[in-house]
């Protein structure tokens, strides 16, 4: 569990973008993988944020919809979202995905060995809590105010 705390205080679920950005699209991490990908899964803490090319996301679809939005924002025309200098950054509140919200009944038996979190409630409070500093730095980046736009099913 050590190293999945690490993980977790990381970079980890944070697709990139503009690391100074003002605009934050911010959701849960949903995801189409599946899940043995995660349950075997090293810990690695991710170093850095880098910009991502939305054409590569297995979101595709959503993240189009989301380019649409972008493009009306000020400052935002020609620019590509979530490039490195954007102004526009992606990010999910945990770092885990879950294709659908069904996949919480099964928390424990598919995420405890390697998370030691036993249900998806105690994993939600236990990693906001554990990703607090990293969201209150990145908070500091930049110069202007950050406008977040958050999406999710709840």
């Amino acid at each position: 569990m050590k190293d999945f705390k690490q993980y977790c205080k990381s970079y980890s679920g944070i697709d990139g973008g503009d690391i100074n950005a003002k605009y934050w699209f911010v959701g849960i991490e949903w995801s189409n993988h599946n899940d043995t990908e995660y349950r075997n899964k090293e810990w690695n803490p991710p170093k850095n944020i880098t910009g991502i090319t939305i054409e590569d996301s297995d979101d595709w679809n959503f993240e189009k919809r989301l380019e649409k939005i972008y493009q009306n924002l000020d400052g935002a025309k020609g620019k590509k979202i979530f490039s490195e200098n954007s102004n526009s950054l992606k990010l999910n509140l945990l770092p885990l995905p879950f294709k659908n919200f069904d996949e919480h009944a099964d928390f424990k038996r598919i995420y405890y060995d390697k998370t030691g979190f036993k249900t998806y409630k105690e994993y939600v409070n236990g990693i906001l809590s554990l990703r607090g500093d990293l969201f209150s730095e990145l908070l500091k980046k930049g110069t202007e105010k950050k406008i977040v736009f958050c999406f999710g099913l709840t």
